[in-house]
C-alpha cells in the first residue's frame, strides 16, 4: 500500500498548477489542503507552497521542478 500523498497549496498559486498536473499525470491520488484556511498551516507552509508530502515526509517544495516528481514519489 502506498503512503498517503498530501498537497499543501493556496488559491491563485502560480506554482501549484504544474504540480497538480504532474501528480495527476502520474495517476497519484492526493489530498489537497488549502493552507490559507488554517493559520498554523499558513505559518508552516506559507512561503513554501506548493508542498507535497508522502507519508508525512516533505518530498517537494515550491521552487523545485515539477518534472522531478516522478523520481521523488512512487506511482499509483
Amino acid at each position: 500500500m502506498k503512503s498517503e500523498v498530501t498537497l499543501y497549496m493556496r488559491p491563485n498559486c502560480g506554482l501549484c498548477g504544474p504540480v497538480i498536473e504532474s501528480l495527476e499525470a502520474l495517476g497519484i491520488v492526493y489530498r489537497s489542503v488549502d493552507v490559507s484556511l488554517d493559520a498554523g498551516l499558513e505559518i508552516k507552509y506559507g512561503w513554501s507552497v506548493p508542498v507535497v508530502e508522502q507519508g508525512g515526509v516533505v518530498v517537494f517544495e515550491g521552487g523545485m521542478d515539477p518534472l522531478d516528481l516522478p523520481s521523488l514519489i512512487g506511482g499509483p
